[in-house]
Formats: structure tokens, C-alpha cells, sequence
């Protein structure tokens, strides 16, 4: 359960202020127009501690930290299910009251949800590329792995990827994510080489190594990643062998290294105390005795290497203001586009059991995310467009089942009645509970078995 103790603290300080942002969107729209907000909750469950404002909401702190809720005036419940009929209200209630308002006004309310999920992610992401900047690596083809679909289909190192089943690419991190879009399926890859465009068809692989928390789809090419050193440690080996940033790895044990994966390959084909590496320094060339720290992963089996030094990962590229908001944008729709076809993938029976979570497997995944401003930037921007999204499937209780009745409501000039109403928030509610505990008990079997 070691993923839970460094997961945890994560999921407190990330996923609870994005849950508590999209119910302050409904609860900020509500009262732009004029709608009475009862009470404001963050869990569910008895009250923990709560105080009344000069309005008369009632924020509370509940007993399960699972989510959230805003309860508005005419509401029967938490999931604002109708409550009180008109018969039953003053002219000054019905003017308080969420359902009395014109059908526009209660989607706006309803819709600010999920928008204030989508606009955080584009304030968190512009905040890490304006702020920090984007490692990229150029959507340029390194290595070929020998066998594998890539090599197959007739891939080239050097040849720069434009475009994968329709997906463009403009980093090599986009051909990961397009790539396991594709589920297996066999896909157009179109590069560029010699100032020519290529066209080719070729089928991912599943990755079949253990230990992976979601299904991974390979098709056998490496980024273009030199053995250009980044960084050296103060008081590392790397530092006592006389390494400097800049310096080129060109050999080891008198074998020509290219890229750094081929002095990985070297390294797990070779179970050696000690290996000579050769180093160009700015021109100079000399050999030194390297004694690499190894330790076994407990999950994949695999050896792990601290080498004493790190190699230049990607560019890092600044952004001004202008291009990081624009980038913003560019990654929010993408991402909103991402996570819609990976919901279509479930609901058409394409993905595997481990492929899809709850709040379990966000909080496992959240162990994993480094300490730092920008990773935890990042992961909050990516859990708060997938809340978005799945706020606004058109599942009752849901803000999407609203919109839907809204739509209704609109076209037929009159509510659905009151009865299906009732049945479908009654639906919609025991779907959402066996689902979350379809997902999490999965997540927890999943965890123990490794």
C-alpha cells in the first residue's frame, strides 16, 4: 500500500481544489443570477464543521471527501433534483429558486461547472509554459528497435513523423498519445524524409511488459535523444571522473554509442561491476572507469541505473505570454479531444479493465507525480478536463443529464414531468454508485495483485 502513504497527500492538495473550483463555478453563476444557494459542500455525508454566511449558505466540510456538491434554493438534493412546485412558493421564493429560472439561465448555472474546469487547466498550463517553459523533443525518429512494427512498416532513423492515424504531431510526445489512441488498430503514419513525404501503414503493439498501471500500445521507434550531458551532481561519480555539462559519450567498452538508448541496451545486455566509457570534450577524447549504481525495480523486475550524471531530456522552450496562452489552448482542446475518444473507446468496448479508474487509481497515479510546482501544475490541469468532461456526460445527476433535460425543455416548450424526472435522477444515481464501486474495488484488486 505504499502508493496510497505518497499518493494521498497529492490527491488533498490537487484533486479537492478542483473539485471545490467546479462546484464554486455553479455556485458563482447561481448567484450572478439571483439563485439562493443553500449550502456548499465539499464531501458528502454528515457535517464535520460548517458556518452560515451573511446570505445564508451554508458551507460545510462533510464526512466523505469524494467530491462535492451545491445545493440550491427549490433543490430536493444534492444532485439539484427539483423539489418545490410552484403551488408551494411566494412570487419572492419562486425568485429564488433555481427551477423557476428561464431554461438559459439554469444551463448557464449548470454549465459553469465544468467551464471553470476547462478555464483552470488553461490558467495552470499557460502558468507552467510562461513560468517554466516545454521539454520538447522534435518529432525526429532517433533508432529503430529491430522487429517491431516501425522497422517493419519501413521507418528510418532521421525520418521526422508529420502525422499518425490523422493525428498531427509536432512533438515526439504526441506519438505516444496518438498511438495509443489507435488501440492496435492498423493506421496511415506519414513522415517526412529528404524533403519528401512518405506515407506508410503499420499495427502498434501491445506493450506486454508487468508493472504498467494502463494499457500501452508500441510501435518500435525511439525519440533522437543524444549522449549530450546535461547535468553533473556535485560529489557524484560523475563529478569525480572529471564529466562536464556538454560532454559527449561516444563509446563504452570500445563500442560507438549514438543515442542514449543504445547505452541502455548496452547496459541490459551487459551485468558488469565497471565499464570504460569514452567522452568527447569539446574535442578531446578520453577514457574513464564508470561503476554505475543498480537497483531492481520492485514492480517491472528491470535493473535501474543511477549513473551520476543526466543527459540533456528534449529542449526546454520558453514562451512569452502570447504563445504560452495560445499553447494553453492548443493543449486544453487537445486534451478535452483526447479524453472524449478514450470515452468513446469505453462505451464501444475497446478498452481493457485496467485502462479506466477511480478515485483508487487517481490517487495510486498521484504518488507518482515529483514535488514540484510544474509536474503538479500539469497533473492538475490534466484531472481537471477529465472532471470536466465526465461532468458532462448526459448520465442523470450529472451536469451533462441537466444540459440534456434543459435541451429538452427548450425544443418541447415545457419540462419533462415531474414522475421521469424523479425515476431518471433515481437511474442516474444508482448507475453512479455501482460504478464507483465497479471502478474502485477494481483499482484496489489491480494494486494488490501488482
Amino acid at each position: 500500500m505504499e502508493w496510497f502513504a505518497l499518493g494521498l497527500p497529492t490527491f488533498f492538495l490537487v484533486v479537492i481544489p478542483l473539485i471545490i473550483f467546479h462546484e464554486l463555478g455553479h455556485y458563482w453563476a447561481a448567484r450572478f443570477f439571483g439563485v439562493g444557494v443553500e449550502a456548499f459542500s465539499i464531501g458528502f455525508g454528515p457535517e464535520l464543521l460548517g458556518f452560515n454566511d451573511r446570505s445564508g449558505t451554508r458551507w460545510r466540510l462533510s464526512l466523505i471527501p469524494l467530491g462535492g456538491y451545491v445545493r440550491m434554493f427549490g433543490d430536493s438534493n444534492a444532485a439539484s433534483a427539483p423539489g418545490r412546485h410552484e403551488d408551494e412558493m411566494s412570487d419572492e421564493l419562486r425568485a429564488l429558486s433555481l427551477h423557476h429560472k428561464p431554461v438559459w439561465q439554469r444551463a448557464i448555472v449548470v454549465a459553469a461547472g465544468p467551464a471553470a474546469n476547462f478555464i483552470l487547466a488553461l490558467v495552470l498550463f499557460a502558468a507552467v509554459f510562461i513560468g517554466h517553459g516545454r521539454t520538447e523533443f522534435p518529432p525526429i525518429v532517433g533508432s529503430v528497435l529491430e522487429g517491431s512494427p516501425a522497422e517493419q512498416a519501413g521507418l528510418q532513423s532521421g525520418d521526422r513523423v508529420i502525422s499518425f492515424a490523422d493525428y498531427e504531431i509536432t512533438r515526439f510526445q504526441d506519438i505516444s498519445r496518438a498511438v495509443n489512441l489507435t488501440r492496435g488498430q492498423r493506421s496511415e503514419l506519414v513522415v517526412e524524409r529528404d524533403g519528401q513525404r512518405l506515407s506508410m501503414t503499420l499495427q502498434p503493439v501491445k506493450d506486454e511488459r508487468s508493472g504498467q498501471m494502463f494499457t500501452r500500445y508500441l510501435i518500435g521507434m525511439r525519440a533522437d535523444y543524444p549522449l549530450v550531458i546535461s547535468a553533473v551532481a556535485d560529489d557524484s561519480q560523475g563529478a569525480q571522473m572529471g564529466l562536464q555539462p556538454s560532454d559527449r559519450l561516444t563509446a563504452i567498452d570500445g563500442q560507438s554509442l549514438d543515442q542514449v538508448f543504445d547505452l541502455l541496451r548496452f547496459l541490459e545486455a551487459n551485468d558488469q561491476e565497471s565499464y570504460i566509457l569514452t567522452v568527447d570534450s569539446r574535442g578531446r577524447e578520453f577514457d574513464v572507469e564508470w561503476r554505475p549504481e543498480t537497483r531492481l525495480d520492485p514492480e517491472s523486475g528491470q535493473r535501474l541505473y543511477t549513473l551520476g550524471f543526466s543527459f540533456a531530456s528534449g529542449e526546454l522552450r520558453t514562451m512569452g505570454f502570447a504563445e504560452g496562452l495560445g499553447q494553453a489552448s492548443n493543449e486544453v482542446w487537445q486534451t478535452v479531444k483526447d479524453v472524449g475518444t478514450t470515452f468513446k473507446l469505453l462505451f464501444a468496448g475497446q478498452l481493457e479493465r485496467k485502462d479506466f479508474g477511480g478515485i483508487v487509481k487517481i490517487t495510486s497515479v498521484a504518488g507518482q507525480i515529483p514535488w514540484s510546482w510544474v509536474a503538479l501544475a500539469s497533473f492538475a490541469a490534466f484531472i481537471s478536463i477529465q472532471l470536466g468532461v465526465l461532468n458532462l456526460l448526459p448520465i442523470p445527476v450529472l451536469d451533462g443529464g441537466h444540459l440534456v433535460m434543459f435541451a429538452y425543455e427548450a425544443v418541447v416548450g415545457k419540462p419533462l414531468p415531474a414522475r421521469v424526472q424523479e425515476l431518471a435522477f433515481t437511474i442516474g444515481f444508482v448507475f453512479i454508485v455501482a460504478l464507483a464501486l465497479y471502478l474502485n474495488i477494481g483499482d484496489i484488486f489491480d494494486l494488490s495483485q501488482g
